[in-house]
């Protein structure tokens, strides 16, 4: 290329780097976002898995099941497309955050209820004869040794859904503004 052909390419970077930021940011916001419902629905079903009730634990292995089985993607698209097929159309941002959130929220089920029965159940037991509650005994007892078991798989998965946030442009979010970039020669 010639001296003129290189200037001219160089004038395009800052287009090109507003273009690559603002599809960063979009790929920070998607994977804090999905992160963050995932932890909330993890943590809740989690705790469902948990309780001696036999029905809010037949709830949380259903929702375990259904949504580890069936494909993120599949999943955008129902969202995105399948209910704005009977009415409830929803931003596409929205849209793909509900749809990690959900499918995330799955995953990490499993995490916390392994990393909950990870912990020695003698340590629930002395909890129970020094007077605490059920409900103490996860705060002070259970929780902190399962936050240590439970921190590597979060990781994974965190890491997952970074790389995940890519599939969400099969439903309309964009990364970011289009980035022309022509470059010709003499």
């Amino acid at each position: 290329m010639s001296g003129g052909a290189w200037a001219r390419t160089f004038a395009q970077l800052p287009k090109l780097a507003y273009g690559l930021l603002t599809g960063a940011e979009i790929t920070l916001l998607l994977t804090a976002c999905g992160f963050l419902v995932a932890i909330v629905l993890g943590l809740i079903f989690a705790t469902m898995r948990t309780l001696p009730s036999r029905l809010t634990r037949v709830i949380a292995v259903v929702y375990v099941e259904v949504f580890r089985s069936v494909p993120v993607l599949t999943q955008l698209f129902i969202i995105y497309f399948g209910l704005a097929s009977i009415g409830l159309r929803i931003p596409p941002i929205p849209a793909a955050i509900i749809g990690f959130g959900i499918y995330g929220g799955a995953y990490l089920t499993e995490v916390f209820r392994a990393g909950i029965e990870a912990v020695d159940r003698g340590q629930i037991e002395a909890a129970f004869t020094i007077g605490m509650t059920r409900l103490r005994a996860m705060r002070y007892i259970v929780l902190p040794q399962a936050v240590r078991i439970v921190l590597p798989p979060i990781g994974n998965f965190l890491v997952g859904l970074l790389k995940d946030t890519s599939i969400a442009s099969a439903v309309a979010v964009a990364e970011g503004r289009p980035v022309v970039v022509t470059v010709t020669s003499r």
